[in-house]
């Protein structure tokens, strides 16, 4: 049987992972398999 993995980028004060999250899991996303990223893009050295 398959995963399924998903990704919620959180990149601001303003969003919130559940918004990113709640959909995933409506998709069949197990909780456990769901990744979050919280980091701004303006935290990378420039060049990247």
């Amino acid at each position: 049987m398959s995963k399924i993995y998903g990704y919620a980028r959180i990149s601001s004060k303003d969003q919130h992972e559940d918004w990113q999250i709640d959909p995933l899991q409506h998709f069949g996303v197990d909780i456990k398999n769901v990744f979050v990223d919280r980091k701004s893009g303006k935290d990378l050295p420039s060049g990247v």
